[in-house]
């Protein structure tokens, strides 16, 4: 075929790739085809979907999904890792929320630990685990101990962070929470600290 021919005939349509040329979603994390149920990647997905899950209301099947994706994390990444400890701090939320705090305390205490090592205490990251601390002392009714992390979270966050970000507005409500009693709070404002709580994952 001359070129006069090719251009009478005009361009040829893209072909559908092989297999139907659909696009199709993983029914689930671990199904996608270039990144195995270890990756990291995936266990990303898999935490994400564990966040949504816990945002609609299914705390009990987030939990255990947290659970799951943490073991990996601590095989995969170690239990330092930047990510493992993000997971720690999402599944000890839920575990608040479900009214078990004391199963949250020592993920929380690890979380804050590692990150204070790692990165300091005036990093953002390192003031989410002291905020997210003090609330679990504060479900538990440990008042003081509560308010000496509270404290802490405001003096460090303010140095990295100014006084106006609003991670520091979300400690300062959480102490306010506190000093106030749980009990005078009306209108529907929580009875306990998990309001309080934080996830944002800040960068290293």
């Amino acid at each position: 075929m001359d070129r006069r021919e090719l251009r009478r005939r005009g361009p040829r349509p893209a072909r559908a790739p092989r297999g139907g040329g659909e696009d199709v979603l993983p029914d689930s994390p671990d199904a996608s085809p270039r990144a195995g149920p270890r990756h990291p990647e995936t266990l990303q997905s898999a935490t994400n979907l564990a966040t949504a899950r816990s945002a609609l209301g299914d705390t009990e099947t987030a939990i255990a999904e947290h659970i799951r994706v943490l073991g990996l994390y601590d095989e995969v990444l170690g239990a330092d890792h930047p990510t493992a400890l993000q997971c720690a701090n999402d599944l000890a939320i839920d575990l608040l929320r479900s009214g078990r705090a004391e199963e949250a305390l020592p993920l929380l205490a690890n979380v804050l630990d590692r990150r204070t090592t790692v990165l300091g205490e005036e990093h953002p990251d390192s003031v989410q685990a002291l905020n997210n601390l003090a609330v679990c002392h504060t479900d538990l009714g440990e008042t003081q101990r509560a308010a000496d992390l509270f404290g802490r979270a405001v003096a460090s966050g303010r140095v990295r962070m100014g006084p106006h970000h609003p991670d520091i507005a979300v400690v300062l409500a959480g102490l306010k929470l506190l000093t106030r009693g749980r009990e005078v709070w009306r209108g529907g404002a929580p009875r306990d600290g998990t309001g309080y709580l934080t996830r944002a994952n800040h960068r290293y």
